[in-house]
Parts: C-alpha cells; structure tokens; sequence
C-alpha cells in the first residue's frame, strides 16, 4: 500500500502534539479518526475558552432566551462606571453582535426572563447611586420599555425567576450616612407590572451568588460585615427560608448557576490578604451536600453566569491582578464524578501532571503545607474510579508525586480518553479535578 508523508500539530486547550512519520493511507485514517475522538472527548471535559465578549466589564446581568445568550450592562472602571452595552451571544456559531443599548446605565442588578422577554432591574452607576429603574428588553423587536420601579432602591443584591415573578433579595441600601446592609424580598410580577414583599431572608448580606433549582431560589455566600458561608432556601409556596448546608469556601462575589439538581458556585473574592477564586463547587439540593468539581480558566469575581441547553457559560468579571475581562467560559457538567468535602486546613498545592498528554506513564506532581498523608485517585470520563494510589507520608514543603502507568486496580491497561486526578489527604481534603490525557 502506498505510504505518505505526515506531519501535522495538534492543538487543544493548550495541549500540543507533534507528529512527524510515514504512514499509510489506513494508519493514516485510522491516526485521525483517533484523534477526532480525543478532541470530542476533551471538548466535553470541563471548562472551554470561547470566543471573548467585544467590551470588557464586572457585575453585568446576564441571560438567555431563544436561543442566545445577552450581557447587558456592568461595570468598566475605578471607581466604578456603569454601562448601557447589550451584547448577544450565539452557542451554536461562537459569535458576538451588539444589539440595544440598554436606556439607563447600571451594573450589579438582578435580570430574569419572562415570557421571552429579559427584566433588569435595580443597580447602581457611577458614585455608588443606587438604580431603582425596571427596564424590560423585547430580543425580537431589539426595544426597550420601562416598568414599575424597584421599591427599595437597593444594589449588589440578587434573585431569579419562578414562574411570572422575579425575586430580588438582600443588598446594600444606601442611607445620608453610612448606609446599612438589607434582608429584603421583592417580588416582581411580570403579568401585572406589579411589586410585592415576602418574608426577609435569614442573613442581611450584598454580593451573594443567587440561582433558581427545582422552584426554589437559593441565596448563597456574600458579605455581611465579614464573608458568610450561608446557603439559603427560599420555598415560594410556604414563603419561607430554610438553612442549609453551608458553602464550604466563604467568600463573595461569586456566580451562581444550576442544572438539573446541582447548584454551580463559581469564582468569587475575599480580602486580607486579597484573594480571587477559580474555584467551581457543586451543591447538590437533594442530598444538601458539597462536591469540588474542576476550576475555572479564569480566576474572577463579579463575573455573569447563565445555563444554556445544560451546559454553564460565564462571563466577564474582575482578574486576580484587577484587570477587567471579557473572557468567556463553557463548562459541560461531568456525570458521576463528585466527592463530598469537609472544612480543611491543609493546603495542597503546584500540582501539575507531566507528560500530559501521555503514552506510557506520567507523572503527578504536587506540594504540601503541611506533614500529613495524601492520596490519589483517578476517574474516566463516566467518573467510574479506575485507579487508586495508596496513601502516603508527606514533609512539610516537601514535593511529592505519584506515577501512573496507565493502568486500573486490577492492572488492566486503560483505554485512550480523558481522566481526571483527586489528591486527597488523611482528613478528607480534595483538590479540584486534574485533567490527564492519554493517547494510547
């Protein structure tokens, strides 16, 4: 059979291979249809860069509708400047255009769809002025139209839709002095251009993330004179709020987004000393438990945060070095893999897996803060345990690493894919997941 000349590089979320043989037509096809399939599998990994909004800002409202995902105001400097940007997004083609702009500037506000329609309401612009403005976008007719006013002039509040009605709760209101923080509910009738109050939530509090599962809204994390870790759930039918299992890193800032029954807690900040977060939690509702799953790219706080068609997108927000980004974030959740954490001391961390991708065995490589005994183990992509490493001994600032051979307990050799590592210590600790990938 007649043989040719391959050379080819492939590139993935930053993975390059490089390929230089003779092949033959059949290897040849066979080679790229493998590579096809690691590709599709990597694609359904965890987070994805996709192409980056057009204008840089925080503490937009984000939403979809038919099809499309929009961006709608923010926050593009310091001190804090609100904008009127509309931008919208479609998943299918990767594509930005810019549509209305929105008729008052704000950022930090709650937006909810209703009936195909996208409500914003409340926030503030320059100077911390609070926005009491309700503007509704028409995405068909590309208008705006104003409704009702906000009651309580409020911001860095949040909520979410059950049925015709946004819930808004918490914030900051601002008073001549000092202003206070707010455990307020207001309820918005869509139907009937119309407001109403329901009961307070359990903590005052400003910068919690906040989504809507299963009918219920949950209001999670924030600032209330110091970080909260308090889950809230609020029952519209009984009117009421309930405690639940607390959010294991207190911080605010955060984004909040749900699919299925699990709630995705992602990014966020905290102070003294200044730290953003990558880190995503995902909080079942039905067991009330906790489970790491893999980091975002981009660590951020203020960032949007929506479901499109059961996969998360988020967008925008403050960097670590305080920078405004436009990047924008995909995460297709992963069936199976969820380990439950514990509150922790231990820090484990500059854990990085070397080769990666890999043929016949790589390396995981972490380091420790503190003597204890940490483990491995490693999932495929169904989050099916295939490996585990037994636990051992660690130095403090020590460097440790475990090497896997590719194979699962029973020393069976694992097919090509994806899998991902957990480095667990002797009190229940994880580390976010680890993507490994291996060819062969």
């Amino acid at each position: 059979m007649q043989s040719v000349i391959f050379e080819s590089v492939i590139r993935q979320n930053g993975i390059v291979i490089a390929i230089n043989n003779i092949m033959t037509r059949r290897e040849l096809l066979l080679f790229s249809l493998f590579g096809l399939l690691i590709a599709i599998n990597l694609s359904y990994a965890g987070w994805e860069i996709k192409r980056a909004m057009r204008y840089p800002r925080y503490g937009a409202m984000v939403a979809t509708v038919n099809n499309r995902i929009y961006v709608i105001g923010g926050m593009t400097s310091h001190p804090d400047t609100a904008v009127r940007w509309n931008e919208e997004y479609n998943p299918a083609l990767d594509t930005w255009v810019t549509k209305a702009s929105m008729p008052t500037p704000r950022g930090m506000g709650v937006c909810g769809v209703v009936n195909g329609k996208i409500y914003v309401i409340g926030g503030v612009r320059a100077n911390n002025i609070p926005v009491e403005s309700v503007e509704v976008y028409d995405p068909v007719l590309n208008q705006w139209s104003r409704r009702k006013r906000l009651p309580t002039r409020r911001y860095e509040f949040n909520g979410g839709v059950i049925g015709d009605n946004i819930y808004v709760a918490g914030g900051y209101f601002p008073n001549p002095g000092s202003g206070f923080y707010s455990d307020t509910v207001e309820v918005y009738n869509a139907a009937r251009d119309s407001w109403f109050v329901r009961s307070s939530m359990n903590v005052p509090r400003v910068e919690f993330g906040a989504t809507v599962c299963n009918n219920r809204l949950y209001a999670i994390g924030g600032y209330y004179f110091n970080y909260q870790n308090a889950n809230e759930e609020y029952d519209p039918l009984g009117d009421t709020w309930q405690t639940k299992r607390p959010i294991p890193l207190v911080r605010s800032g955060l984004a909040c987004a749900a699919i299925g029954n699990r709630i995705y807690t992602i990014g966020g900040q905290r102070f003294q000393p200044r730290a953003v977060y990558a880190q995503v939690e995902r909080y079942n509702v039905l067991t009330d438990s906790w489970a790491i799953v893999e980091s975002l790219n981009v660590a951020r706080v203020y960032a949007g945060a929506v479901n499109f068609n059961e996969n998360i997108y988020v967008v925008g927000g403050l960097t670590r070095n305080g920078s405004i980004t436009t990047s924008l974030e995909k995460y297709t959740h992963l069936s199976g893999i969820e380990e439950p954490i514990v509150n922790i001391k231990l820090q484990i961390g500059n854990y990085q897996v070397y080769p990666n991708p890999f043929n016949s065995q790589t390396a995981i490589c972490f380091s420790l803060s503190a003597q204890t005994k940490v483990s491995l183990e490693i999932y495929n992509l169904t989050g099916r345990l295939v490996k585990t490493f037994n636990a051992v001994n660690g130095q403090r600032s020590a460097v440790s690493e475990f090497v896997w051979n590719g194979t699962d307990n029973l020393s069976r050799r694992t097919p090509a894919g994806v899998y991902f590592a957990q480095i667990t210590d002797d009190i229940k600790k994880t580390t976010p997941l680890i993507k490994i990938v291996k060819l062969k």
